[in-house]
């Protein structure tokens, strides 16, 4: 076991960051990488491209933790409210072809025509 601010355990904790990430452990993954970040920023170079792209995927965890809580409360609120009933009835019959015919049925301007060719189309 390597003590937390050694190099090895920040570059572990960078790779979780991104598993985690990965499969939306969105709080986990915030976690282990603000943990790597803690080290890597004080043994390296903030603008190397492990520490670049570890912030990118801190930024986009915790984006993604605060878009999941958001959606999670509105959830709940949602699941308190009664629900609506609602009666549905059948559809009225608004068209003048029968459903044997609506194969052969083409709409034109005048409204639906039995199709007898193009030449007969308005």
């Amino acid at each position: 076991v390597y003590p937390s601010d050694w190099l090895v355990t920040a570059l572990s904790f960078s790779r979780l960051a991104k598993l985690e990430l990965y499969h939306g452990r969105f709080g986990e993954a915030v976690r282990a990488g603000e943990q790597a970040l803690r080290t890597l920023v004080l043994v390296g170079d903030e603008d190397s491209t492990v520490v670049v792209e570890l912030r990118q995927i801190v930024a986009q965890a915790r984006a993604e933790f605060a878009c999941h809580q958001t959606s999670e409360h509105s959830h709940k609120v949602a699941v308190r409210q009664p629900a609506l009933e609602v009666k549905v009835h059948p559809f009225p019959k608004t068209s003048c072809v029968e459903p044997a015919d609506a194969p052969h049925a083409v709409l034109s301007q005048g409204g639906l025509s039995p199709a007898l060719g193009l030449d007969t189309l308005d």
